[in-house]
């Protein structure tokens, strides 16, 4: 961000100063300087609302370039200083597979999925009920593509889509996503 803002605050001050101090070189009164720093200031005021003749398609010319360029420095030094949001946090690994989620506006976890960690294909899941003294089901996770498989695990898929989401609700809530997000950096960078 020093950078940024060094590069910024020399884009943005240098060329004021610059005409400010040719402006005012021509005659300096020594006796009074402070009228003739006032005189000064309002030289460059009037100079800046004195009205300049352009075709108006120079002006939204300049005017569209000049928003350009001021989202792009805000997008960089926002990169640059930003530490990583919880909404950066899309992907974990739960029960030895990978899972995908996006957030709605309002922060809720939506679109969640799990794939293979070997090919990165969705899996999909059966259901198994044990019949006994009481209804137990365990899901079991597939991948049509390579064939891996995770065994059996309790509970229903809507229990499971539940627990993985609360597990992600913990590690927003224990700030653990900033250190997946580092361990996911590398990878990320590669792809």
């Amino acid at each position: 961000m020093k950078n940024t803002t060094k590069a910024l605050g020399v884009l943005i001050v240098a060329p004021v100063a610059v005409g400010i101090i040719l402006r005012s070189t021509t005659d300096i009164k020594i006796s009074e300087p402070f009228l003739w720093v006032w005189d000064r200031v309002k030289e460059v005021g009037l100079s800046l609302v004195h009205p300049v003749e352009l075709p108006l398609f120079v002006i939204l010319i300049l005017i569209f370039l000049s928003g350009i360029l001021i989202l792009i420095a805000a997008s960089k030094i926002r990169k640059e200083n930003s530490e990583p949001s919880f909404r950066d946090y899309t992907e974990d690994r739960f029960d030895g597979m990978v899972w995908r989620w996006n957030y709605q506006v309002n922060g809720t976890i939506c679109n969640m999925g799990c794939y293979c960690p070997q090919c990165d294909n969705q899996l999909v899941y059966t259901e198994h009920s044990v019949l006994s003294y009481s209804d137990v089901t365990h899901t079991s996770f597939q991948c049509e593509d390579c064939g891996f498989s995770v065994p059996k695990i309790q509970g229903d898929r809507d229990y499971i889509y539940s627990r993985i989401r609360r597990l992600i609700d913990k590690n927003v809530r224990n700030e653990h996503y900033k250190a997946v997000l580092e361990q996911q950096k590398p990878q990320s960078a590669t792809t």
